[in-house]
């Protein structure tokens, strides 16, 4: 009887905790919501802008992703851009990570993802970000209110708060969760377990897209395991093994993103800060991390809004002070030393070229020089202040310590809020109250006061520790409010999309209509970024952060390379040359113009010529009485071709989607078929049905040997490195698991 009451209390006790943890991320959520209400109860606010890479190159991404999953297709290759590239394997654009999966499988409008769903994208972004610090700190023995608090923080403020591009945000989530289970698999928490799932989320945060966080977490989990390994001045094999299978979980599970990137990283060119793009052997050189290195007066921005240059450090003075108790109370705490080792780590190394540390990093660290952008690392000061604010909040409001530094810090907050006031309300006189500044340092002085009076009320008894800790809430949500999301795009008639794609929406009806296909290229002043994926119309170029390396060695300002690419249209205020005639003009006073001399996307050639590379290819191209239609450049060995009139010969598209493309061919003697689109590695072809060899033609387009007469020829792209990669992620999460079941079966023996 008595073990049934007790099975039966652990029951209730189960229960009644599931539901507290429920409504605890029921609360996170509707204070997300409340904080982004811009974002989720108005249709006039939008995060993405209205200029810049965001509007004109991660939304087309996201488009054209969004398009292939309604189509029944993974978004593995973009043939909208430079003639066509691998779309996973760039890793930006963001295919693998799977919260993007729900984003691009939403329902579209016109064939787009709709405003008010990205609006709520980012929105489940912030709100992961807030639940996973919540469970960081309360795994540490916070409480609920003061995890909330720091959760708040992370979510909102500093660099997850104010950063606008998706993939980077991404990926600087995960950052928490990594950090729980690995304190865990320390602690003997479950160990093996633990230690997988660390790795398991560090390998989602490489799915993610952008490399930059994740390379700075990768060193930071190994900094900790090689830490905890060797903190008794030996090697405990122990900690050694589980950071081991820590660090065998992040590679299996971000392999469908990393192999694919590590396969193109190779054969690409990658614009990193320098005049010319970087291939991946070179270093990003020194000085592109010292032009972003954070610089001394953004350490004003921890506590100004709006002080910042590059990553924004911003978390108020709020949070700060929070931490700064957190610190001073709670020193004794092992918690509080490794984090306050984190984040003052982090802020170091944030000033990049001003810190020697961080040039040794540079140095010797592993893909280090790849994260060109070092004043991002104030991520790592933000993942460290968190714990600090929840210490913080715990020790400050606590009647059990005791400690002058309570006093010292209310006293402090005021005196900050006072002279800061002073100093504003100066530099407002001395303007003659003609404001020509950043007027939100005001309001952070305002704050600081108002701070000082909350905690002085508290430590004298006027306020009990509930009312409190919401009344420091609430000032924190309404400081954070003056940074992230301060700069929300507003317009009158709703959130849109990027106005230079709208207002040209007939000319993409009237290009769709055209027979093809066929390629455009347009006036990057009218129309920026990548028009092409946002609309499926294959553009020349766009907006990228690399290219193939051999497709960046053609001629693109070449008239000759666009004809021999089949750029039939081009869009612009006027013609690209003369030899252009107008045939439509769209609302918005931009006109199309076509080029009756552009080639076709596919023909045939009976001769070739032997080239060494690159630049030998592009003289014959260039040469005028070079007949492009006629001879192929390609490298040795040449194939056997049969001399005959090519008028004879037809070649026509009789199917093509984003990843295949099927072609009827006949050939009057034997020869090969051209296509103008990127030769690259796992693209695959059969002539009728039996497998044949694509060659790389004219330096960096496709091309396949064909016999005489009728045949069908098809090409689709399977990669290698995407089908090695996906079975790898699904090893690897099947593996955490079976770890997990493993692990428990031998708790309960």
């Amino acid at each position: 009887m008595k073990s049934n009451l007790e099975e039966s209390e652990t029951v209730r006790t189960a229960r009644n905790t599931a539901a507290s943890r429920v409504a605890m991320a029921a609360l996170m959520l509707l204070i997300t919501v409340g904080f982004y209400w811009k974002l989720a109860l108005t249709n006039q606010y939008n995060w993405f802008g209205t200029g810049g890479d965001v509007p004109y190159q991660v939304l087309p991404w996201f488009q054209m992703e969004a398009r292939e999953w309604h189509s029944g297709r993974a978004p593995l290759w973009d043939p909208y851009a430079w003639l066509g590239q691998p779309l996973l394997a760039q890793a930006q654009p963001g295919g693998a990570y799977p919260l993007n999966w729900l984003l691009f499988l939403s329902p579209l409008r016109h064939g787009l993802i709709m405003p008010g769903v990205l609006n709520w994208y980012f929105i489940a972004i912030h709100f992961m970000a807030v639940f996973f610090c919540y469970a960081l700190c309360r795994d540490l023995g916070r409480s609920r209110s003061a995890s909330l608090i720091a959760g708040c923080v992370f979510g909102f403020a500093g660099f997850i708060g104010t950063t606008d591009w998706p993939q980077m945000v991404n990926g600087a989530v995960w950052t928490p969760l990594v950090l729980l289970f690995l304190l865990r698999a320390v602690r003997g928490r479950s160990p093996f377990f633990s230690a997988a799932l660390s790795g398991g989320f560090l390998g989602i945060a490489w799915l993610s897209g952008h490399h930059q966080i994740p390379i700075y977490v990768t060193l930071l989990t190994a900094f900790l395991w090689l830490f905890f390994s060797f903190q008794e001045r030996r090697a405990n094999w122990k900690i050694l093994r589980l950071g081991a299978i820590a660090f065998v979980a992040m590679f299996l599970v971000s392999a469908l993103q990393t192999l694919p990137t590590y396969e193109y990283g190779k054969l690409a060119l990658r614009w990193s800060g320098t005049p010319n793009p970087l291939a991946w052997d070179q270093k990003v050189p020194y000085s592109v991390h010292a032009e972003y290195s954070m610089p001394g007066s953004s350490l004003l921005a921890i506590f100004v809004p709006g002080l910042n240059k590059h990553a924004d450090p911003f978390v108020g003075v709020v949070a700060f002070a929070l931490a700064l108790a957190g610190f001073a109370l709670s020193g004794r705490e092992r918690a509080a030393r490794i984090f306050t080792t984190i984040a003052l780590a982090g802020l170091l190394l944030a000033l990049g070229y001003h810190n020697i540390f961080h040039g040794i990093l540079y140095s010797v660290a592993p893909l280090m020089d790849k994260a060109r952008v070092p004043s991002t690392l104030v991520y790592i000061f933000h993942v460290g202040l968190m714990v600090l604010i929840a210490l913080g909040v715990d020790y400050y409001f606590s009647a059990e310590t005791r400690s002058p530094w309570k006093l010292r810090i209310a006293i402090g907050c005021g005196v900050f809020g006072f002279v800061v006031w002073g100093l504003f309300f100066q530099t407002v006189l001395a303007a003659k109250l003609n404001f020509e500044f950043d007027d939100r340092l005001g309001l952070t002085a305002f704050f600081a006061i108002l701070l000082a009076g909350v905690l002085y009320s508290f430590l004298k008894g006027r306020l009990t520790r509930g009312h409190a800790i919401a009344a420091v809430t609430l000032l924190l949500l309404i400081e954070l409010g003056n940074d992230s999301g301060y700069a929300f795009r507003g317009n009158r008639d709703g959130a849109s999309y990027p106005e230079k794609y709208t207002s040209n929406e007939d000319i993409a009806g009237f290009l769709k209509q055209q027979p093809g296909p066929f390629r455009i290229d347009a006036d990057d002043n009218e129309i920026p970024g990548d028009f092409g994926d946002w609309y499926g119309i294959d553009l020349l170029q766009g907006l990228v952060a690399s290219v193939p390396a051999h497709v960046f060695g053609l001629d693109w300002s070449s008239d000759r390379d666009k004809m021999l690419l089949g750029v039939a249209y081009y869009v612009g205020k006027k013609p690209a040359n003369a030899a252009e005639e107008q045939v439509f003009e769209g609302s918005s006073g931009l006109k199309v113009f076509r080029n009756a001399q552009a080639f076709p996307r596919a023909w045939t050639v009976h001769q070739a010529v032997a080239v060494k590379n690159m630049g030998e290819s592009n003289y014959y191209i260039q040469q005028a009485n070079f007949d492009l239609r006629r001879t192929a450049p390609i490298a040795a060995p040449l194939p056997k071709l049969a001399s005959c009139d090519p008028n004879l010969d037809s070649v026509s598209v009789a199917g093509r989607t984003s990843q295949s493309l099927t072609l009827d061919a006949k050939l009057a003697c034997d020869g090969m078929v051209v296509i103008s689109d990127t030769y690259f590695p796992g693209w695959k072809v059969t002539i009728d049905g039996v497998p044949s060899e694509i060659r790389e033609v004219y330096g960096a387009l496709r091309g396949v040997v064909v016999s005489q007469g009728q045949h069908r020829i098809r090409m689709w792209y399977r990669p290698r490195s995407v089908v090695a990669g996906s079975i790898l992620t699904f090893v690897g999460m099947i593996g955490i698991c079976a770890i997990g079941l493993w692990e428990r079966g031998r708790a309960r023996a």
